[in-house]
């Protein structure tokens, strides 16, 4: 038992190392274990798999980012259409609402031809196919503008929309004695018989002058579209990162502003 020593055994050195060796290496393994006692080791796996947990946490929050984005280009093309379809309707609106020497509602020389002879026959009178054309175009235009207005998650476009569709509804006695009707979903139908043979006197007040029908909703229209400007422009002009929309600003120019 005499040649018998803990460097047989290899754990702190080669079998000449002197007793001091052997002595600082049982030292230095004691405070290892100490330490793992202690919790160091545990903490160096907590860092290391809290460091792969943000790794991961990045990767989810870059897809969320790229979903928001993708929702932010969806909302701007309703916010656009609402826009488009809002303009077409306040420019419906302003041909019957002018007034004066280019109104749809003045009075002109009309020529027709006589069924009979063939003749063209001259009258004073009133453009009733200019007017009824101008009068179907409107409601086209105002249909198309609850449709998109409805789909845009914008509160302000949202009530301007619905403000219209009450304007409507509070003309709609009116607008039925000219063959216009209120039917689902809000929009508006045109019975072109009855649009052709309604008093012209009736059509005036419902779509020509400043304060008809139709420049009530022309009004609205334009509030549709600067309320869709103002929702690009917050929805826009900065990216997903709050840095400057450069070319946002450039696309400004397609609305007209």
């Amino acid at each position: 038992m005499a040649g018998f020593t803990v460097n047989n055994f290899g754990l702190f050195g080669g079998s000449g190392s002197s007793s001091g060796d052997w002595m600082g290496n049982l030292l230095s393994m004691s405070a290892d274990y100490n330490s793992i006692r202690s919790g160091a080791y545990s903490k160096l796996l907590k860092a290391y798999y809290a460091k792969d947990s943000s790794s991961s946490t990045t990767k989810e929050s870059r897809a969320d980012k790229l979903r928001n984005q993708i929702k932010a280009e969806e909302a701007d093309k309703t916010v656009a259409a609402a826009k488009s379809d809002a303009d077409d309707l306040k420019k419906s609106a302003a041909a019957l609402t002018t007034t004066g020497t280019k109104s749809l509602f003045k009075e002109k020389d009309i020529e027709t031809k006589d069924e009979e002879t063939g003749e063209t026959v001259t009258t004073r009178g009133y453009d009733r196919k200019a007017i009824a054309s101008a009068i179907k175009n409107f409601v086209k235009d105002y249909n198309d503008t609850i449709d998109s207005g409805a789909d845009v998650d914008n509160t302000r476009i949202l009530q301007k929309t619905l403000s219209m569709t009450q304007i409507t509804n509070s003309n709609s006695k009116m607008l039925s004695k000219v063959g216009i009707t209120i039917e689902k979903g809000n929009k508006l139908k045109v019975d072109e018989e009855k649009l052709n043979e309604a008093d012209i006197s009736t059509l005036k007040t419902l779509f020509n002058g400043a304060g008809s029908y139709a420049a009530q909703i022309g009004t609205r229209a334009g509030d549709i579209s600067s309320a869709a400007v103002n929702a690009s422009l917050n929805s826009s002009l900065y990216t997903s990162g709050a840095s400057y929309n450069k070319n946002y600003y450039n696309s400004l120019f397609d609305y007209g502003v």
